[in-house]
């Protein structure tokens, strides 16, 4: 009995051993053997490891700086999991001395030889890359070498980074399950941090403090003989050292489900805050502060409110546009096209200008803050209530306390009669209060000249339609044909337009809904003019949604327009679903009873709410001679759904997916 225990003990310390050796390049022959993971059998991929530490350091020439330094291991069990061998680093630049730096990348793919032994392939040259995303920031990349199902990656690199008020969030929780997580931060004294806690998976933060020495340079400069002249020293600082220690094991993924949003703002992670500075001698510098202020000192950066005044390098040209027009409504219209129509984005996003209004005006091309603010500048001009309106874009997140990092993106608002008026005229496709689902999130500050702000709703309460009629017929060969007219308004016209921008024809066929039906004689409107519905017809034929059985039919009749199938499906969710905007599908479908047949049945009508009017569904039928009409409209009214409701938004779901799925049966007269 004790030698059965014995090997016991030695089994689970031996197997403890290897997952917990958590050194750069000590990767096991059991890690990398291992076909699945032990908790989440279906994963594609899992950190092994991940351990994250920043700190302080200090240089004459940019004062106090951030180092952190990041290993990771990663295991990839299948195909579908070589994604996490792509790793993207952001860095900020604010000018060429204040810049973040990347340093010390080492990365390395663990792979079976032949022998069966453990065989590690290092990252080259040709596996980084460097790649602008704006003005201020670029990424830097790698893609791991060698990638087979089953191997291990691993990568250590540190960043340098002098901006320690806009930390980025430490992360404990991905999509995919994460075995262990160390985060250490370590601040001097100096330096007082706020914590914000994301997500719904709880941590604890441990804190403690020691004491630390720091030698650094320090050039003193003094004239003599008329000649200046640096004496440098190495002193020595002593200071407290404040620590925050996360430390989490087996953190299970977070599922990515249908109408996510930006599924990283759930995430369980950790915020950084600056509140305050207090350096020896020295006063306290309050950094934690409220969004008019951020707002305000936003407004009065030159490259955003300093550009605003500037209408000498277009004043003539907007003078002949808007010459002859007295409302102001039409003048704001024309002054819109103008600007969306003559300039051209760079694909560079951000809210402070790139090239200056003066410089973009004159190439005719700019960032986002370019266009927009340009915009504005124009609409003051001539006398309209312009106002530029800062957003977090869903890519960007949510921001959790106030910040100027808080925005990346900016547009014009247009104030009316205690309504504004959206515009974003670096987007071709877009209109009037319909901007692109990227930059509905949640809300949007917008400033005055005075330097006042107030947060402004970025979504329109109106839902967005899809409405089709379609008509069709079961003709002698027991097949489907007929005809469908439909439109799209609002922003499923707006996603329509850049889906099928520079498509073919058949491109576009097979882009609609419908993929088991043949699409002829296909005719689209609208699709340049944001100021219309799109609108679209087209003949199909298809053989895929009746059966015929002992001598009797049976007929699917929503065709291609039922939802196949329940996209909620996970037990439990923990974060909102999110459909982005409000939107109603409304199809009217008359169908002709086959010569020679008689109709046996059809489905009961039916009506279903979901909580105070979120969801409305409803499915009415009736019969009239020889012609069967089915009305089926669904409203989302409420396009973010808190995660408590998950449960019945997914029985609601399924229960629409089943009557869908209800048939209409003809017998033989």
């Amino acid at each position: 009995m004790k030698l059965k225990l014995f090997f016991l003990l030695l089994t689970i310390s031996s197997s403890t051993l290897w997952a917990q050796n958590f050194k750069f390049g000590k990767v096991s022959e059991e890690e990398v053997k291992q076909k699945e993971h032990p908790s989440y059998p279906e994963a594609d991929a899992a950190v092994l490891y991940r351990e994250v530490r920043t700190h302080f350091e200090y240089s004459e020439d940019i004062g106090f700086y951030l180092i952190t330094d990041v290993f990771e291991r990663i295991k990839i069990y299948n195909e579908n999991g070589f994604e996490w061998a792509t790793k993207e680093v952001p860095l900020y630049r604010q000018s060429n001395k204040y810049k973040e730096e990347l340093s010390g990348l080492k990365a390395y793919t663990y792979v079976l030889n032949e022998k069966g032994k453990v065989e590690d392939v290092k990252l080259r040259r040709d596996g980084m890359f460097e790649e602008d995303r704006s003005e201020m920031y670029k990424v830097e990349k790698f893609t791991m070498p060698s990638l087979k199902p089953g191997c291990v990656i691993e990568y250590e690199y540190s960043v340098k980074s002098p901006f320690y008020s806009a930390i980025n969030p430490y992360r404990f929780q991905e999509k995919i399950p994460v075995n262990k997580v160390s985060l250490t931060f370590e601040t001097p004294e100096y330096f007082n941090y706020n914590t914000h806690r994301r997500g719904w998976l709880p941590f604890n933060i441990d804190t403690n403090y020691k004491q630390r020495s720091m030698d650094y340079r320090h050039t003193a400069s003094f004239v003599q003989t008329k000649s200046a002249i640096g004496n440098t020293t190495t002193e020595t600082a002593t200071f407290k050292e404040n620590s925050y220690v996360v430390t989490m094991d087996d953190v299970p993924p977070v599922q990515k489900e249908a109408y996510s949003g930006n599924i990283n703002n759930y995430m369980s992670s950790l915020v950084f805050e600056l509140a305050y500075t207090k350096f020896p001698n020295g006063g306290v510098e309050m950094y934690s502060t409220d969004w008019g202020s951020v707002s305000e000192k936003i407004y009065r950066s030159e490259s955003f409110g300093g550009q605003l005044g500037q209408d000498r390098h277009y004043k003539d040209d907007v003078d002949r546009l808007v010459e002859g027009v007295t409302s102001q409504n039409e003048k704001a219209l024309k002054i819109y096209e103008y600007v969306r129509s003559t300039m051209n984005h760079n694909g560079f996003i951000g809210m402070y200008t790139q090239e200056g209004l003066k410089k973009a005006y004159q190439e005719k091309v700019g960032n986002v803050a370019d266009i927009n603010l340009l915009l504005v500048s124009m609409l003051r001009y001539v006398g309209i209530n312009a106002n530029p309106i800062l957003i977090s874009t869903k890519s960007h997140g949510v921001p959790v306390f106030p910040t100027r990092n808080g925005f990346n993106y900016v547009i014009a608002g247009l104030e009316q009669n205690g309504q504004v008026i959206l515009l974003d005229a670096s987007d071709k496709f877009g209109a009037p209060n319909i901007l692109d689902e990227e930059l509905l999130n949640w809300q949007g500050r917008l400033i005055r000249e005075d330097g006042s702000s107030t947060w402004i709703a970025l979504q329109s309460q109106k839902p967005s339609q899809e409405m089709f009629m379609v008509n069709y017929k079961i003709d002698g060969n027991a097949e489907i044909e007929g005809q469908s007219k439909g439109q799209y308004t609002d922003y499923l016209a707006l996603e329509r337009r850049k889906d099928f921008s520079g498509a073919s024809s058949e491109e576009i066929k097979n882009k609609i809904k419908g993929l088991n039906a043949d699409f002829n004689d296909f005719h689209l409107e609208n699709a340049k003019n944001p100021y219309e519905p799109i609108k679209m017809d087209f003949s199909f034929h298809s053989s895929d949604y009746l059966e015929e059985i002992d001598g009797k039919y049976y007929l699917s009749p929503m065709l291609f327009m039922a939802l196949q199938e329940n996209p909620f499906k996970m037990n439990d969710r923990k974060y909102p679903i999110d459909y982005g905007f409000s939107k109603q599908h409304r199809y009217i479908i008359n169908i002709e009873v086959p010569d020679g047949y008689t109709l046996e049945s059809m489905p009961e009508n039916a009506s279903m709410i979901l909580g105070d009017n979120a969801f409305i569904f409803k499915y009415l039928l009736s019969h009239r001679g020889n012609t069967i009409q089915l009305m089926v409209d669904f409203t989302i009214n409420k396009y973010l759904i808190d995660p408590s409701m998950y449960s019945e938004v997914k029985k609601f779901y399924q229960d629409l997916v089943d009557k869908e799925k209800e048939q209409i049966v003809f017998a033989k007269a």
